[in-house]
């Protein structure tokens, strides 16, 4: 893990795509985002790790020898989460294996087509962080997201 940025409200970091980089990185904003209620920390924080651990596994393939930059920003109303991956990006919108809701129907058809496609069972990553957050915005690639989470 490589510190880019070490303010108490602005944090960059490059990290090698490593899941246990992840689970370490993970541990370290439990920490730093304190100020939060317990549970809507872990809940931010569940959605932090599926961003991170997507853009290692889709954007940069595991390949320790790629980096992933997480930016964490926090201003009066607002937590930011910023990851980029050195990957060629995606289409959000063009994930038939994901499920897009999360009605009944969704969910199963999700999971046939997972199937179908011989992929494992999943899919449910994007559902729940937009459960969790209170915006996704991707760049034009789809090789960036902002994840922001509003403050009361």
């Amino acid at each position: 893990i490589e510190v880019v940025s070490g303010l108490p409200y602005w944090m960059t970091l490059r990290v090698s795509c490593h899941l246990l980089t992840a689970d370490r990185l993970v541990r370290f904003m439990t920490e730093h985002e304190q100020s939060l209620p317990l549970g809507e920390r872990d809940l931010l924080l569940t959605a932090f790790r599926e961003m991170l651990v997507n853009a290692m596994e889709h954007g940069a393939g595991f390949d320790p020898g790629k980096v992933i930059e997480v930016t964490a920003a926090r201003t009066e109303r607002a937590i930011v989460y910023h990851f980029r991956d050195p990957g060629t990006g995606f289409n959000p919108s063009g994930l038939p294996h994901a499920a897009a809701t999360s009605t009944p129907e969704a969910v199963m058809d999700s999971a046939i087509r997972r199937a179908e496609m011989g992929l494992r069972p999943g899919g449910f990553g994007m559902l729940i962080v937009r459960q969790i957050v209170d915006e996704v915005v991707y760049n034009e690639l789809g090789n960036e997201v902002l994840l922001i989470k509003h403050l009361k």
